[in-house]
């Protein structure tokens, strides 16, 4: 009757083992569940975190643009005796561009007669 008892005994033990593993399994997958959300909000924390880096960066760019904008205009009259001077000096030059055509097409003509 000894060895009954004792079967018996070890047979509840292993029944209570057996529980105590699934209890234990159960609270591991939790934790990997909970590990596996706090990757995920670290990550996007870290995501938002570099959005937000990436936000400011453009937003003290349009700012420091906004800056240049702000800067007075040259003397537009300055500009513009500029740009006249240069329209000026390509007339200057296209004349004596087609001053020099009419003389080659002259020697050319006169070699031709000749």
């Amino acid at each position: 009757m000894a060895s009954f008892t004792e079967l018996y005994i070890l047979q509840e033990e292993e029944k209570a083992m057996l529980k105590m593993s699934n209890m234990l399994n159960d609270q591991l997958k939790r934790l990997q569940v909970e590990e596996l959300a706090l990757l995920s909000e670290i990550r996007a924390t870290q995501t938002e975190g570099t959005v937000m880096e990436i936000n400011k960066a453009q937003k003290e760019k349009s700012e420091e643009s906004t800056d240049i904008n702000q800067q007075p205009l040259a003397d537009l009259s300055s500009v513009r005796d500029q740009v006249k001077q240069q329209d000026t000096e390509e007339e200057f030059d296209s004349d004596d561009e087609q001053d020099a055509l009419k003389s080659f097409m002259g020697s050319l003509q006169s070699n031709t007669t000749q």
